[in-house]
């Protein structure tokens, strides 16, 4: 058996680690708040600490919630390989998402962030409902170089080795 060729290019888009490691760390803090605050229930009270659980749920119920959206989103991995398959992987916390093939159409998606400016985002469009976000961005430059990167590495000669 033959080991896997090495990717032509590999393109990462991992934007959603940040959101990813804060939401980690805010629920992580909670819990601890949590903790403390119904370890010392017994001390004495001032007399707007009955309002403190209230708030304290306010703050799981939206925690939990943000950590839902945020957690929905993967980091992608994109590889082109010299015979001219691509592999996408999509990764989440809980679980990992693979597709290899070779009918794939590459876009830009032109949107608008929640301010109203320009948005961009270069697309790998796989057979399926799939659109697969590999760079993006509000410089629209940067994500076309992304997009003209996958699309020279496929376009390049196919080997031939056996």
């Amino acid at each position: 058996m033959q080991p896997e060729p090495r990717p032509v290019l590999v393109v990462r888009n991992y934007k959603a680690l940040f959101p990813w490691g804060f939401m980690a760390l805010w629920m992580l803090f909670l819990a601890l708040f949590t903790h403390v605050m119904f370890r010392d229930m017994g001390a004495p009270r001032d007399p707007g600490s009955p309002f403190l659980p209230l708030i304290l749920g306010l703050f799981w119920i939206v925690g939990l919630g943000t950590s839902l959206y945020v957690f929905s989103h993967p980091l992608v991995r994109l590889e082109v390989f010299p015979d001219g398959h691509i592999r996408v992987t999509r990764r989440w916390p809980h679980r990992r998402d693979e597709w290899q093939g070779t009918d794939v159409v590459l876009r830009l998606k032109e949107d608008k962030d929640s301010e109203g400016d320009p948005y961009f985002e270069a697309q790998a469009l796989l057979p399926g409902p799939l659109e697969i976000g590999f760079h993006e961005g509000s410089h629209r430059p940067d994500v076309e170089a992304a997009l003209e990167s996958v699309r020279a590495a496929l376009a390049r000669p196919r080997s031939t080795t056996a």
